[in-house]
């Protein structure tokens, strides 16, 4: 009888979850899609039009590697893939903090980690590195890797969050499989959309997560946080900010995500915007190259009596949609940036200050910041810089320079210095030592554990001639050596 019952148990588990045996934030793949030496990331600051003045490059050599992983899908019902970079700095004798770069609204078309989308968005990830973080860039779902059959779920905060969060957990992993070590600290950057995102993700950590992640600081800029409110009403009523596109892509998203929308999107926008837009939000087919034969106005694509009804019910699904995906509504633990620009067209910049001031009245550190008089595009960087300079208030730099003599080595001695043939770790074996050979790149080469003093072997064959760190580690204390080997 028990078996049986086991049985039943099972199968009901099995049958619940489409995808037993997957795990969220699990590693499906990694490859290194480019290593990048100095001349080539002081390209990508060109790019930018970035100074190294502002954030110095620190790290000479930068990894970039696409990842695949397991997420919740849209609905949250099962698993799904996601893709997305994550940009490394090439000197592991540092422990690194983590962050999350969080893009704009993308065409199907555009995929982050297959370097195809605009504004150079994938490159962000590479002044971050070269600074001195471990920098994730998640695709989110419906790019990428994620199957043609599911769209994406733009604007759907909960989705957004989840995305990221395993996208957080599969990077961890990868650093764990390349040796990289990280300081704990987590930050979280994103703009437009990403502002969006950024806030969810900041809000289902602290909320879902906070026994495996803690924000050390957000920085959402230029996002749509108070969507049923301000958002709802300067689509509906004010033209200046009644962006087709996102009207369209939001209408798409939540019908996929709710299915509360229309019965047929005729219902919705008239002739010939229903087609236009069916084939413009096509993974399969997407046909971007339509988003410009929409009307300048969003609402003039809406059936006359969808949007009467829209404006006038506030308990239409469009409007409930819109109130689930409000972020501007809770209170923060960690630190909030919320910049913004006064000349956005398509994100009003009042957003910012609307919801600063209502967390800052429910207790929470949140501020909004003026990042100058700019559209919505030319926004993007000025912005994300403000935000990376705030961010060097809180985090705890690995500077490059430790790895070029003894830092904190307290008791702990290694000679000889140069070295033919081995060197010895002299200390007064207290407490176990991991110590780590890395070669000047940062790669790790060695590890060894030990609880006294002992001779470690270089081998010709093994360790030729040249420069060396060594990294010794025990309790609460931590040395870095350059090693000579002859």
């Amino acid at each position: 009888m028990k078996e049986i019952i086991s049985f039943l148990i099972t199968t009901a588990i099995f049958f619940a979850n489409p995808a037993f045996g997957q795990t969220r934030g699990e590693l499906v793949s990694d490859s290194l899609v480019a290593t990048l030496n100095h001349a080539e990331i002081e390209a990508v600051y060109a790019i930018f039009d970035l100074h190294t003045m502002f954030v110095p490059i620190e790290f000479e050599v930068v990894e970039l590697h696409r990842i695949v992983y397991y997420t919740l899908n849209g609905r949250g019902d099962g698993m799904t893939t996601a893709s997305g970079i994550v940009t490394i700095p090439i000197g592991n004798y540092c422990d690194f903090p983590l962050i999350a770069y969080n893009h704009g609204t993308h065409n199907y078309d555009e995929v982050i980690s297959n370097f195809t989308a605009k504004y150079n968005q994938h490159y962000v990830g590479v002044p971050l590195a070269a600074s001195g973080y471990v920098a994730v860039l998640p695709d989110y779902l419906g790019y990428g890797a994620t199957p043609l059959s599911h769209p994406h779920p733009y604007i759907h905060a909960k989705s957004e969050a989840t995305c990221v969060v395993d996208a957080l957990r599969a990077a961890r992993i990868l650093c764990n499989n390349l040796a990289v070590s990280l300081n704990g600290q987590l930050f979280l950057l994103g703009y437009s959309q990403g502002g969006h995102v950024t806030m969810a993700t900041h809000k289902e950590i602290e909320e879902n997560n906070a026994g495996e992640f803690t924000v050390t600081a957000s920085a959402p800029c230029s996002g749509p946080y108070d969507l049923s409110g301000m958002m709802r009403d300067s689509m509906l009523t004010a033209g200046k900010f009644s962006n087709s596109y996102f009207m369209a892509f939001v209408s798409m998203s939540f019908q996929y995500i709710y299915q509360n929308m229309y019965s047929e999107i005729v219902e919705i926008f008239t002739a010939p915007y229903d087609s236009l837009v069916l084939r413009m939000l096509s993974r399969e087919n997407p046909e971007s190259y339509l988003s410009d034969s929409l009307p300048k106005i969003g609402i003039d694509m809406f059936q006359s009596d969808y949007l009467a009804e829209l404006i006038e019910n506030n308990a239409h699904p469009f409007n409930q949609n819109l109130k689930d995906n409000d972020l501007y509504d809770w209170v923060p633990q960690a630190p909030v940036a919320l910049f913004y620009c006064t000349d956005d067209e398509q994100v009003p910049y009042q957003n910012a200050i609307f919801t600063a001031n209502f967390m800052t009245v429910a207790g929470a550190d949140v501020q909004a910041l003026n990042a100058g008089h700019f559209n919505h595009v030319d926004c993007t960087f000025p912005a994300m810089l403000y935000a990376i300079l705030w961010f060097d208030e809180y985090r705890v730099k690995c500077a490059s320079e430790v790895a070029y003599g003894p830092k904190d080595n307290g008791e702990i001695q290694i000679y000889p210095n140069p070295v033919l043939d081995g060197f010895v770790v002299d200390y007064d074996g207290s407490v176990p030592v991991n110590l780590t050979i890395f070669d000047m790149m940062g790669r790790p080469i060695s590890r060894h554990y030990f609880n006294g003093p002992r001779k470690i072997a270089m081998p010709d064959d093994f360790y030729p001639a040249g420069n060396y760190i060594v990294l010794a580690k025990s309790t609460g204390n931590k040395a870095y050596f350059k090693l000579a080997k002859l």
